[in-house]
């Protein structure tokens, strides 16, 4: 991990292709071990109540968001959540936002992330009721 943080470090002081080309590899390399960070991540956020309850209302939405590779709105959509509870925003969570990423890696690393705030203990989502206009929540009784 240090490695790629120097790599990255070297590759945007020097411009140099080659060093860039190195780091994007080494970056490439580490994807499933930031999965997996991601998700406990997500994990520990489900374990706090109120940041559980504020992702609640707008999981589906940053689903979507996702889903439509929309970066900079995916991330103010979390970092808003984060300064309204005085939080910090843990710094794994601002690795998919950036650049060296394709779009599906991005999009592969937040629904980890937005996974484990989801899953509890093998437990199926609920969710907010305030995502829940696109399903009309027909067929739901409760």
């Amino acid at each position: 991990q240090d490695f790629v943080k120097k790599l990255e470090y070297a590759s945007r002081i020097t411009k140099d292709e080659k060093i860039d080309k190195l780091y994007r590899r080494w970056a490439q390399k580490n994807i499933s071990d930031l999965i997996d960070k991601l998700r406990d991540e997500g994990s520990k956020v489900a374990r706090e109540k109120s940041l559980k309850e504020d992702f609640d209302k707008v999981i589906f939405r940053l689903m979507e968001l996702t889903r439509l590779g929309k970066r900079s709105e995916v991330f103010y959509g979390i970092y808003r959540i984060f300064v309204a509870r005085n939080k910090e925003i843990p710094k794994v969570l601002c690795e998919p936002f950036k650049p060296i990423y394709s779009d599906e890696i991005f999009k592969v690393m937040i629904f980890s992330f937005l996974s484990g705030i989801m899953e509890k203990g093998g437990e199926k989502y609920e969710g907010g009721k305030e995502d829940r206009t696109e399903s009309g929540g027909e067929g739901e009784s409760g």
